[in-house]
């Protein structure tokens, strides 16, 4: 059940998963609030807040924080999603 209230102009959106081999959760949080926060403050177009979603993704597809994801592993995710 849905707990959160809308108001009549917020429109509620869902995104898929993306991933299904997650290794490690370690920041994906942040990736996520730290690229969606970005995209909001600029009031990005809310069908491209799934930009947020793609990039903690990559985060989980490294153990802990040894490694990071580049803008082109971005973009290569985005493309692969998009045909």
């Amino acid at each position: 059940k849905n707990l959160r209230k809308k108001n009549k102009k917020q429109k509620l959106h869902s995104c898929p998963i993306f991933y299904k081999n997650v290794k490690d959760t370690t920041g994906a949080g942040d990736a996520f609030f730290g690229i969606t926060s970005l995209l909001v403050k600029q009031n990005v177009d809310p069908d491209l807040i799934f930009l947020g979603n793609c990039y903690a993704g990559l985060k989980c597809q490294y153990i802990a924080n040894k490694d990071s994801s580049s803008l082109l592993d971005l973009k290569n995710v985005i493309k692969s999603i998009l045909r």
